[in-house]
């Protein structure tokens, strides 16, 4: 892991959620520890800069940018924008134009500003077919004609690589198609919405760069076009099917045959398609997916998701299912068991509402670890039937490799289970920290605070913690938590929130309460008052 990326993503984070106090610190951290700065952490800490008010912090970084990285347009960007706020716009205008003599017309984020148009920059715009290479109708509101989109296709020379199109481009049912035969070097295609399925299906068997597929959930399609994209375009390496339609025949399609490529696939079946009710659904799902068959056309696979899928295998065949290259799995609603007990790369895993899989690690014989590289990330929200052994075979033996930690409302953890979890190490390099909903109470929190020193997201909504846990946890001089959960913390006080929101840089996120004040009290170590 590469620390000054995990910080800058931390600062990403934070200005996401508007904190841009917690956002500051974290790029300053970055450029401070760095020789020469990339420009992505300099454009960020700029634009920080610039929601604080401070342009002439935001307007010295921009120049760095333009310095320390003469050929890139991010740094010309974001140096005239703040001229632009200082109404310097002569200023603004030179730099544009020097920007233009500097950046290569090939670079990928080239961009001529609108306030060039003055000077000729719609001619300009129309002679460059490398700006046109990216077409984007996802937020049109009204419908976009055939002619229009092959004025676009026109600009671009044929050479769009990556289009992003919705029910707004229409008719889909022969843009698809047509668009696939006259851009061969389509390499991204995403639908937000429709049902464009054998239109999709002729799409795909005409290409020959594809290689990512988002069909987002207002996109509908079915099992049988899922297998035949699949089969047509053995270029993929990621597709994501994000609403999958059970066919009405009850039959799923056999798997393509191989999909030696395919590095990401996400297959996402619609709860209660089909048409029968939610009992036959869930009975015909039984059949659908049998995971030696599709498992061992995967054998490059890194990331797999699936959710509101079954499968009648039971143990999946040793020897003939191999998943040396799996590095996320994620499963939701799923009934079956565990798919594999050796993914020797695996890095997040994220189960939901998969009480089966439980089951069945708890029945391995003999009891041993899931063996994985290291679990960076672990999430099993809302699992009832987890108990301590459980996960931590799941975890398996490396304690020091965790960064992300959700274990909310797992009612098969006992306050006690929760203090060995901590004692065990589990907890001292995790970043991301979830515990709501459990029994996680003030002895909990003393026993974690001086463990888990990396922390900068806590989340203990719905739990008996007081005021005395919320003082331990961001009361700290080198307090490095942004964002802390409390709500529905019936005993935290008024004046413990308000003692968290002093603290620069943190955002606290708290709801309905019962508001209790109290005496002064000692618990363990922790003096404070008790709320």
């Amino acid at each position: 892991m590469d620390p000054s990326r995990d910080l800058q993503k931390l600062g990403q984070q934070a200005y996401k959620h508007k904190n841009f106090h917690a956002a500051l610190k974290f790029f300053n951290s970055v450029i401070s520890s760095e020789t020469t700065p990339s420009i992505s952490v300099l454009d960020n800490r700029a634009a920080t800069y610039e929601k604080l008010g401070d342009l002439q912090a935001a307007l010295k970084d921009g120049r760095r940018m333009i310095t320390d990285h003469k050929t890139s347009c991010a740094g010309y960007l974001r140096t005239a924008k703040i001229l632009q706020l200082q109404e310097k716009h002569k200023a603004a205008a030179d730099i544009y134009q020097y920007g233009l003599r500097n950046v290569p017309r090939n670079e990928t984020n080239f961009k001529v500003p609108r306030s060039l148009e003055p000077v000729g920059t719609t001619q300009y715009l129309k002679s460059k077919p490398g700006l046109w290479t990216k077409l984007d109708f996802s937020a049109a509101t009204k419908i976009i004609p055939r002619s229009a989109v092959q004025k676009y296709l026109n600009l671009s020379r044929c050479n769009a690589n990556e289009v992003v199109i919705s029910r707004f481009v229409a008719p889909q049912d022969r843009f698809l198609p047509h668009f696939a035969r006259i851009c061969r070097p389509l390499e991204t295609l995403r639908i937000e919405s429709g049902s464009p399925n054998e239109s999709l299906i002729k799409a795909v068997s005409i290409t020959e760069n594809l290689r990512t597929l988002v069909l987002s959930r207002g996109c509908e399609t079915t099992t049988d076009c899922v297998t035949q994209v699949l089969e047509h375009c053995p270029t993929l390496i990621q597709a994501e099917f994000h609403h999958i339609k059970f066919p009405m025949n009850g039959r799923h399609p056999p798997w393509p045959a191989s999909m030696l490529k395919l590095q990401t696939l996400k297959l996402h079946l619609e709860e209660g398609s089909g048409g029968g009710g939610p009992g036959w659904v869930a009975a015909q799902r039984l059949s659908i997916l049998s995971i030696d068959p599709l498992l061992e056309r995967l054998p490059d696979v890194r990331q797999l998701s699936l959710t509101n899928w079954a499968s009648r295998t039971i143990v999946p065949s040793p020897g003939k299912v191999e998943m040396g290259q799996l590095q996320k799995l994620e499963l939701e609603n799923y009934q079956g068991p565990m798919l594999l007990q050796s993914l020797p790369s695996l890095r997040s895993l994220a189960l939901k509402s998969c009480p089966e899989i439980f089951k069945s690690i708890q029945a391995w014989t003999p009891k041993s670890d899931l063996r994985n590289a290291g679990l960076v990330g672990f999430s099993a929200p809302h699992t009832s039937n987890m108990e301590l052994d459980t996960l931590l075979q799941l975890l398996g033996p490396e304690t020091e490799c965790l960064r992300h930690l959700d274990i909310s409302h797992c009612r098969g953890l006992d306050s006690s289970d929760l203090a060995q979890i901590v004692r065990m190490g589990f907890i001292n390099e995790v970043a991301d920290l979830d515990l709501s909903g459990t029994e996680a109470t003030d002895p909990i929190i003393e026993l974690l605070v001086p463990r888990a020193q990396k922390l900068t997201r806590v989340r203990l909504a719905g739990t008996s913690i007081t005021g005395i846990s919320v003082k331990a946890l961001v009361g700290k001089p080198d307090n490095k938590i942004v964002h802390l959960d409390i709500r529905d913390c019936c005993n935290v006080s008024s004046d413990a929130i308000a003692f968290a929101r002093k603290v620069v840089g943190l955002t606290v996120q708290c709801g309905p309460m019962s508001i209790k004040h109290g005496k002064k009290m000692r618990f363990g170590s922790m003096w404070s008052n008790q709320i």
